[in-house]
């Protein structure tokens, strides 16, 4: 019990009310909350780097991290071989895809519509435990599902002002989102972030150069320094979020996490003049909070079936 740091708070007029703060979910509050903003740079960057093919900025975002990575591991002296190679391959090939959607969505949607897009993947994340982890699920959880998608389809715009290929394809990076967290929470037993996160990049490099180098742009001189940059907050990024979901309920980090959908839409109109419309706005609350509510119920059927155990 050395890890919980207990706060007993007693009220005069409630009697036996206790208050339990646990130390690993308050550092996975500040891990994440650390990773969502150097997300949110990552994000403006991809974006802002729009001449350069997605496949390419995969490519340097995969190639930098993966060097700081390998230097991570050299200075903490752990060993870069997995123990669990199954999920550490399942991670990267689910990462690798994801990430390759979700570039491609930064690049052809507005920001907050691509972000928001990404954030459906905690409802897809219980949805793959249920199924592959026979996790529970609820009728309840299903239904905040299909008003997720109902709000997609309000935020894409009834007359078609999205394009409905650019949202297909946001969508299924956010269904391979999150079965890359559900690979995370399997390997928090047997390897450390540091190790997860080195492997990550080098299973995107092998999968994304054959793409990069058939279609490729020489960056320039100013391009270059956005792409060192991309990689360097990316894979701080990356070391803050693996930390905050092998540390905390996955349900506490997604929450902490949505505030993402606010830095997107405060650099979209800042760096890119993005304004959106009051359909838009609309069909991004209805996510919102269909995410937030399915997460929520999905963390209290956690904490019953954690009191009666």
């Amino acid at each position: 019990m050395s890890e919980i740091l207990k706060c007993e708070m007693i009220h005069p007029q409630m009697s036996g009310y206790k208050w339990k703060l646990s130390l690993k979910t308050e550092n996975a509050f500040l891990n994440i909350s650390v990773a969502t903003l150097f997300f949110s740079f990552m994000q403006v960057i991809v974006k802002y780097l729009k001449d350069l093919p997605f496949f390419e900025l995969v490519f340097f975002r995969a190639g930098i991290s993966l060097i700081f990575a390998f230097g991570a591991l050299k200075v903490a002296g752990i060993s870069p071989r997995p123990s669990n190679i199954k999920w550490v391959v399942i991670r990267g090939l689910a990462g690798t895809l994801s990430l390759m959607a979700y570039f491609y969505s930064l690049q052809t949607l507005p920001l907050t519509t691509a972000v928001t897009l990404q954030y459906l993947s905690p409802i897809f994340s219980v949805l793959w435990a249920s199924m592959f982890f026979r996790e529970p699920s609820t009728v309840i959880q299903w239904f905040f599902l299909l008003t997720a998608f109902l709000g997609v389809y309000v935020a894409k715009g009834i007359e078609g002002t999205i394009p409905l290929v650019d949202v297909g394809v946001g969508i299924a990076g956010a269904m391979l989102s999150g079965m890359s967290y559900n690979a995370i929470r399997q390997l928090k037993e047997s390897d450390p972030p540091l190790r997860v996160v080195f492997y990550f990049p080098l299973i995107t490099v092998f999968i994304a150069a054959p793409f990069a180098f058939s279609n490729w742009v020489w960056p320039t001189f100013d391009q270059w320094l956005l792409i060192l940059a991309l990689g360097m907050v990316t894979w701080v990024a990356q070391i803050f979020m693996t930390k905050a979901y092998q540390q905390g309920a996955p349900g506490v980090v997604n929450i902490v996490g949505y505030t993402g959908i606010f830095y997107a839409a405060f650099f979209g109109y800042v760096f890119f003049e993005e304004k959106l419309t009051l359909l838009h706005t609309f069909g991004i609350l209805i996510m919102l909070v269909s995410v937030v509510t399915s997460t929520l119920i999905s963390q209290s059927k956690k904490h019953k079936g954690a009191g009666t155990a």
